[in-house]
């Protein structure tokens, strides 16, 4: 009788410890579609973001007018512009690198214009403002990609493969 029990622990020993592997056989297969979740639901908030500035111009202008950042309608116009070719090209997974970067400007800019002493105070090493801000959270998840890139469901990878065809 003692010999199943023996065998039972030995197979769920067994089944444990190949289970505990499993999160550093995972990660690498999951590394795809999570930037691939995360590219589009960024790159789709600042498309959304970028068309309401659109729609809204005088809007933006007033906002930044009163902000006292000179030429108001063109700094409207240009947050605008970024935001939508941005978050487009995010979304796509075209050109990233370069789409993150002007998104992670366009940004700090809005930071620094909204709440200067946010800025101020990570600057200081005390980071809980800017944790707590509303900006973080679409910040982090653009620097993730930034720093990740696009994952390989994207026309950046896309293009990538075709070209290393080429040479060869």
């Amino acid at each position: 009788m003692s010999a199943p029990r023996v065998s039972r622990f030995t197979t769920g020993l067994r089944r444990a410890l190949h289970c505990q592997g499993a999160p550093a056989r995972l990660g690498p297969r999951l590394r795809t579609p999570f930037l691939f979740g995360l590219r589009l639901a960024t790159g789709g908030h600042f498309l959304v973001d970028g068309l309401t500035r659109f729609g809204d111009l005088a809007g933006g202008a007033r906002l930044y007018g009163g902000l006292g950042i000179p030429l108001p309608w063109a700094y409207a116009l240009i947050a605008a512009g970024v935001g939508t070719v941005g978050g487009l090209a995010l979304a796509l997974g075209w050109q990233t690198t370069r789409a993150t970067a002007a998104l992670l400007f366009l940004l700090l800019l809005v930071q620094l214009a909204r709440e200067p002493e946010v800025l101020r105070t990570l600057l200081a090493a005390n980071p809980a403002p800017w944790l707590g801000s509303r900006q973080f959270p679409v910040f982090f998840a653009t620097a993730v990609l930034w720093i990740f890139g696009p994952g390989r469901w994207s026309l950046d990878a896309r293009q990538l493969t075709k070209n290393s065809d080429v040479g060869e």
